[in-house]
């Protein structure tokens, strides 16, 4: 008798007839069958026993296949420009090791995420991520799969990469209490960036400063006399913004108002006025999570990575003002 779905009366079984009765993609199948370590214990367990039901025998050359490593790793970024200096030194490292790289948009979406369901379904080694966290079930997919994740800024993967802002922060309270400052208002980025923001501002605070949090639009539809005497901002970009939104209005920066920037991007101090900023070591970042996911592929422990900004002062911060 024909098997059901086969055209050419073949009785064999297929990895899709399999995957029919298991009720999963013939990818899950190919994995639970391959490599179970990639799989959770249940899923390998049910694919096993319908394969064992239905006498699959795999064929011998796509086992073969099946068997070899993706040796890939897919950088989810969100927000490329402002990440382009560490995912420019974690590829280079990659690259080096003789590891295969995609680059995709990290996605906010619930559920996995179209870019890292797309990387999982390729089979990818390992994920870096970049600007953001994976929500739940994109974390339990990871998980799920055994796929190690490397996160820059964020916390919960196989080895974090922090940035800590404290000892910055610190520094900049110190500056601007010297030039007369006793409060700030902290810009929320519209992009996303500003990982490790909230604790950043904490220490701004525990300086000396009052801390405020706004937006730009709002500071910008406000009566000039009620404009900040000083705007941090969580990139450089959004620096640039903020001095743009003040010459708009007549506001001389730093005559009037000072403005921080964060990231130290190669055109901060090219600026009028050159920008006062956050030196963020992005390169070594970048390699550090880079050499975290060779750690865990090469079956060493890879160790969390804390490195430190620094303030680079610049003209873009004066003595405080009152508007008249």
């Amino acid at each position: 008798m024909r098997h059901p779905g086969r055209s050419d009366g073949s009785n064999r079984v297929t990895l899709a007839d399999v995957a029919v009765a298991a009720g999963v993609s013939t990818a899950s199948v190919s994995r639970a069958l391959a490599r179970p370590d990639r799989v959770s214990a249940a899923l390998a367990a049910r694919v096993k026993a319908v394969a064992s039901a239905l006498r699959y025998v795999p064929n011998a050359a796509a086992r073969s296949l099946s068997s070899l490593h993706s040796r890939e790793v897919a950088v989810l970024v969100g927000d490329l420009p402002h990440y382009a200096s560490p995912v420019d030194a974690a590829i280079g490292r990659l690259l080096q090791a003789g590891w295969a790289v995609s680059i995709a948009r990290f996605d906010r979406e619930p559920g996995p995420g179209s870019a890292l369901q797309a990387a999982l379904e390729r089979d990818v080694e390992g994920v870096l991520l970049l600007g953001g966290a994976p929500s739940g079930q994109a974390a339990s997919a990871l998980a799920e799969r055994r796929v190690p994740w490397v996160a820059l800024c964020a916390q919960g993967a196989e080895a974090d990469i922090a940035i800590d802002l404290a000892p910055a922060m610190r520094a900049l309270a110190h500056h601007l209490r010297s030039l007369g400052h006793r409060r700030a208002t902290c810009l929320i980025d519209s992009r996303g960036n500003g990982a490790g923001w909230p604790g950043a501002a904490a220490a701004l605070g525990a300086g000396g400063i009052e801390v405020s949090f706004s937006c730009l639009a709002d500071v910008s539809a406000e009566p000039v006399r009620r404009w900040p005497t000083a705007i941090v901002c969580a990139d450089d970009l959004s620096a640039l913004e903020a001095v743009r939104a003040g010459e708009l209005r007549g506001i001389a920066i730093p005559e009037a108002v000072s403005v921080i920037g964060c990231g130290n991007q190669p055109f901060s101090a090219l600026t009028s006025p050159p920008l006062t900023t956050v030196d963020i070591p992005w390169r070594a970042a970048g390699e550090a999570a880079a050499a975290s996911l060779l750690a865990w592929h090469e079956q060493r422990q890879a160790q969390a990575v804390t490195l430190t900004a620094k303030l680079v002062v610049r003209r873009s911060c004066g003595p405080a003002r009152s508007f008249t």
